[in-house]
């Protein structure tokens, strides 16, 4: 098996049973997997193993992983991909979290395809309450895709519990 795949009984952790890939990005490849516990879908995001050895940025990616999985598995918002399972180990690293069907937006993306205004305001106005919903607590989203929480850094009475340079894509940044 390559790194980061399922093991050899296709499964991840030895419980989440592999559906197939949905995604890859440059450090996890997301599964559509079945929790039989559960007994529903979930997505598991698969961590690329040799990018949490990397001895440069390694404990970065670490700490940005463990952040995801506890920053976002406390937001409880019908417009938050919900957390179930985190595990950052040495072999195996994974965050499983809600399966919610439909792709990107990216087939919207061009002239011929833009979705219609209306539709365009109602994405928009659930971003936003997400987004305001995770800011209560003092979670600034530092890079807009709302499944992804590994960029996020969290403030309380004046303190920032995380602070991690080099993340977020600036287009795409809050203004905090």
């Amino acid at each position: 098996m390559p790194a980061g795949a399922p093991g050899s009984d296709g499964k991840i952790g030895g419980k989440y049973e592999v559906i197939r890939k949905l995604g890859e990005g440059a450090t996890s490849t997301v599964y559509l997997s079945y929790d039989p516990f559960a007994e529903r879908e979930v997505a598991v995001k698969l961590i690329t193993p040799d990018i949490l050895k990397d001895r440069e940025r390694g404990k970065q990616y670490r700490h940005l992983l463990i952040n995801e999985a506890s920053l976002a598995g406390r937001l409880l918002h019908p417009h938050i991909v919900q957390i179930y399972d985190a595990l950052v180990g040495e072999e195996e690293s994974y965050i499983v979290m809600e399966y919610v069907s439909g792709g990107t937006l990216e087939p919207f993306c061009s002239n011929d395809t833009l979705l219609p205004v209306e539709r365009v305001v109602e994405i928009i106005f659930k971003c936003t309450r997400a987004l305001e919903y995770a800011n209560r607590p003092g979670i600034t989203h530092r890079d807009i895709k709302i499944s992804d929480f590994g960029t996020c850094m969290q403030t309380h009475e004046g303190t920032t519990q995380t602070q991690v340079l080099g993340v977020g894509s600036p287009a795409y940044m809050s203004p905090q």
